[in-house]
């Protein structure tokens, strides 16, 4: 009796040594999440659309106004070259101010800061046409206000917006996968920008 018990106490033991030596992964396996179980989380395309159109923007913005400071307002390269600069000076305020207003004015409801700075965004860019050919100054202060704008929904869209869809969603464990296709979606408005704006501009001119 005494034998068995001996024989019964050490196959526990080693059992449980082998459970403890077997790797963490070996012991749990985790499927993780495909691409389109992802994207059906409610939301997430919805933000990548917003991000679409975001990078539209701003990097129509970024690659096209020194030309257009150049070529169609006559600034010399150098001023040019300064003035466009001013769109992420902007856009690094813009940035800082978008995440603390949402932290500190909403409770984290971000959407009710991105919302109002991308239509923002869209008004000054509609006024800067007009208010570029008025002067240097105008030109600076719309070009300050729409990197301002743009950036911070940049920011936050792919980030904390999208942390925010995922948890609602009681799925936090596929964040990275879930700001991977936002910021995706986003690419491809900026990759469009390109051929998009040169077609525009050759149908309709600046």
């Amino acid at each position: 009796h005494t034998e068995n018990t001996v024989h019964t106490h050490t196959h526990s033991v080693s059992q449980r040594q082998v459970t403890e030596n077997r790797p963490v992964s070996a012991r749990t396996v985790t499927t993780p999440p495909t691409l389109l179980t992802v994207a059906r989380i409610p939301g997430i395309i919805n933000l990548g659309m917003a991000n679409f159109c975001i990078k539209l923007v701003r990097y129509t913005m970024l690659f096209w106004l020194p030309y257009y400071l150049d070529k169609e307002l006559h600034y010399d390269v150098q001023t040019a070259g300064m003035l466009s600069a001013l769109l992420d000076i902007g856009g690094f305020f813009g940035s800082i101010a978008c995440g603390y207003a949402c932290d500190k004015f909403v409770g984290g409801r971000r959407l009710l800061i991105v919302a109002p700075m991308t239509l923002l965004t869209g008004m000054f860019a509609v006024i800067y046409g007009p208010a570029c050919r008025v002067g240097i100054v105008a030109n600076a202060i719309i070009m300050l206000l729409i990197g301002f704008m743009v950036s911070g929904p940049d920011s936050v869209l792919a980030g904390a917006s999208t942390t925010d869809v995922c948890e609602r969603a009681g799925a936090s464990d596929c964040v990275g996968t879930a700001g991977g296709i936002v910021n995706g979606i986003g690419s491809i408005g900026a990759i469009f920008q390109g051929f998009s704006t040169a077609l525009v501009v050759d149908a309709y001119g600046w």
